[in-house]
């Protein structure tokens, strides 16, 4: 009987991922189905097809010092999806892999949801919640293919790292170091912005085999943490290399040289450096977009509705702001939030009073609620203080748009939002299975009225009441 239900289950989950890979199909129908190109920004035909040439000369000269698998040290570094670069054309390999890394997130979220314990239909829910989200799934429009590349992965090292973390099997722990060291190759930004809320959770999760084992308890994660470490390294090493040279040098250089504000003293000043580092921050009116969409318009080369928010802008002069840049949305939908609540507001009531189950998620999703509003904090940059401390950490100053935490937010919101579909998915049943449970009950049977006593009867009882 187990083995059939599990069976069951696995063809459910079949299903489900299938269904996933169709809301993936169908957010890119026009282009897969059209000869409709995703050519912007940072997907030009040009660098796609030298990458591809990169690629396949490497292969047949062998290996090179300066690359590693035939991908120079100054650029992403190699990933399973540029293979298709050498089958297809650049215009097709841009669509395909911007179609293969959204079925690699959806995929990897919802086995992350599934293996906490919750149905097969809440973990659809919080997939699509995440490969849908706003900020990064808009980003086609500016052509971000590193992105959409580096999502994946970091979605993977947090599967990896929860399993691990919870007891599993100790090469999780180096699969995850995989994981997040092919993030970095693609994104390094976004990869080092969402390991600081991987460092959250794994002190979170510490936290809890600490209070549970104590100190003794900490012995095999310490160790698998360290395996963690030195796979990261082991395959990022030369990623690091290159990206510091062309990013954080770079990024130093590009400081010295910015005309931010008028004059060379001032563009050397701390005060340029700040507004160049948080020159995308996240105004706090752009939030009303996270539920109503378009509010301050499309994007800025929309021919109707142009961006007109403070997204992007830079004062030209002190004291006179430039017009804001945007070139995606933010939108989340409603649902997500009002779903997510309701996970939060099931938990918050006293432990005591949950069931069994939601006594186990209860601190998971206290967490991802606390860690959702750290992040959407540090994504409003220079509005908001918190994003200063983050600035003074070392070479966080070279990274730019504190926007980008949004991912780390959009990862938080979808897991809520998961929970609050399970939780509501659970009230129901739980309401049906007490409603079924009335109507089996039999009607109670009337208690029979005592007869009268007779006047003979009531004498002989108030006698013996006297006596």
């Amino acid at each position: 009987m187990i083995e059939k239900q599990r069976s069951i289950s696995r063809w459910v989950d079949v299903a489900f991922m299938l269904l996933l890979v169709a809301v993936v199909i169908a957010a890119f129908w026009e282009p897969l189905t059209s000869d409709k190109a995703l050519l912007t920004g940072d997907s030009k035909m040009a660098s796609v097809r030298s990458n591809a040439d990169t690629l396949l000369s490497s292969i047949f000269r062998g290996w090179h010092a300066r690359t590693r698998l035939g991908w120079p040290l100054t650029t992403a570094s190699w990933s399973p999806r540029r293979l298709l670069a050498l089958l297809l054309s650049p215009a097709w390999y841009v669509k395909m892999a911007y179609f293969v890394d959204s079925v690699m997130l959806a995929f990897a979220m919802y086995v992350w949801v599934r293996i906490k314990g919750m149905a097969p239909f809440s973990a659809l829910c919080g997939a699509v919640a995440l490969v849908l989200a706003g900020h990064s799934f808009t980003l086609v429009n500016a052509g971000h293919m590193g992105k959409f590349g580096m999502f994946p992965y970091v979605v993977f090292g947090f599967l990896c790292m929860d399993l691990a973390l919870s007891g599993k099997a100790f090469v999780l722990f180096a699969l995850g170091g995989l994981c997040w060291a092919m993030a970095l190759g693609q994104q390094p930004d976004i990869t080092i912005m969402t390991a600081l809320l991987l460092a959250g959770f794994c002190l979170f999760r510490l936290s809890g085999i600490w209070r549970q084992r104590g100190w003794i308890g900490l012995q095999r994660p310490s160790l698998g943490l360290v395996l963690s470490l030195f796979a990261f390294f082991a395959v990022a090493a030369p990623s690091i290399i290159g990206q510091y040279a062309s990013h954080v040098k770079g990024a130093h250089h590009m400081q010295n040289d910015m005309s931010t504000f008028h004059g060379a003293n001032r563009a050397r000043s701390p005060e340029a450096k700040w507004g160049w580092a948080t020159q995308w921050s996240l105004p706090p009116e752009d939030t009303l977009e996270f539920v109503a969409p378009c509010i301050f318009g499309v994007h800025s080369k929309h021919p109707d509705l142009p961006y007109h928010g403070r997204y992007g802008s830079t004062p030209v002069a002190p004291g006179i702001p430039s017009r804001g840049k945007r070139e995606e949305g933010q939108y989340m939908s409603a649902l997500v939030f009002l779903i997510g609540f309701l996970a939060i507001f099931g938990v918050s009531r006293r432990r005591a009073a949950l069931p069994s189950k939601w006594r186990r998620y209860r601190s998971d999703v206290l967490f991802w609620c606390a860690a959702g509003v750290v992040t959407y904090l540090l994504a409003l940059g220079k509005y908001a203080p918190l994003y200063q401390w983050v600035y003074t950490l070392p070479k966080f100053s070279a990274i730019r748009n504190p926007i980008k935490f949004l991912y780390a937010f959009e990862i938080c919101t979808a897991l809520i939002f998961a929970y609050g579909v399970e939780f509501f998915t659970d009230a129901i049943a739980i309401e049906n299975a007490n409603g079924r449970k009335n109507d089996q009950q039999p009607e109670p049977v009337p208690t029979p009225k005592p007869e009268p006593l007779t006047p003979a009867q009531a004498r002989r009882r108030r006698k013996r009441r006297r006596e």
